[in-house]
């Protein structure tokens, strides 16, 4: 896998989503409510969906679209359900969690932007044209491409 975006930059992903789960607990320690729940179950779903996807380097920019966009609508709108059930809560705890929020945020934005600078073709093999993926050329060119750079399986190949 290409050091831009692989193992590392997943795994700095989900520790954040780890410090902010722990920071969750810590805030439903001191006021148990279903809006903590919530945002808990949310976070639980974009850990298991990262896990899914980080050797697999086809969905990388789909998943960083989802995460950046309705992925992080849900974690904000779980944001604001909690703050509105708990006017009271500690602005120590709040402050930690507005942290990572806004690193985990930054940290996604640093993945898009790796991959729209060094791999663009990640984008295009999401949906490649049906025409260039049955052209005879491609068959031959295909094997001949270095095995580091991510690539698309379809249908059993390997373009």
């Amino acid at each position: 896998m290409p050091p831009l975006l692989g193992d590392k930059q997943w795994q700095g992903l989900l520790v954040i989503m780890d410090i902010l789960a722990e920071a969750l607990q810590a805030l439903e320690k001191n006021n148990p409510h279903p809006a903590l729940e919530s945002f808990e179950v949310e976070l639980t779903s974009i850990y298991e969906r990262i896990s899914g996807i980080q050797d697999q380097p086809e969905a990388w920019t789909k998943t960083l679209a989802w995460l950046s966009g309705e992925g992080w609508e849900r974690v904000s709108h779980r944001l604001m359900e909690l703050l509105e059930s708990h006017p009271n809560l500690d602005p120590e705890s709040l402050t930690d969690l507005q942290l990572y929020l806004n690193l985990m945020h930054h940290h996604l934005q640093d993945m898009q932007r790796n991959l729209v600078l060094f791999a663009p073709w990640l984008n295009r093999l999401d949906e490649p044209p049906a025409p260039f993926m049955e052209t005879p050329c491609l068959a031959e060119f295909s094997p001949e491409l270095p095995t580091e750079l991510p690539t698309l399986v379809t249908g059993g190949r390997r373009v």
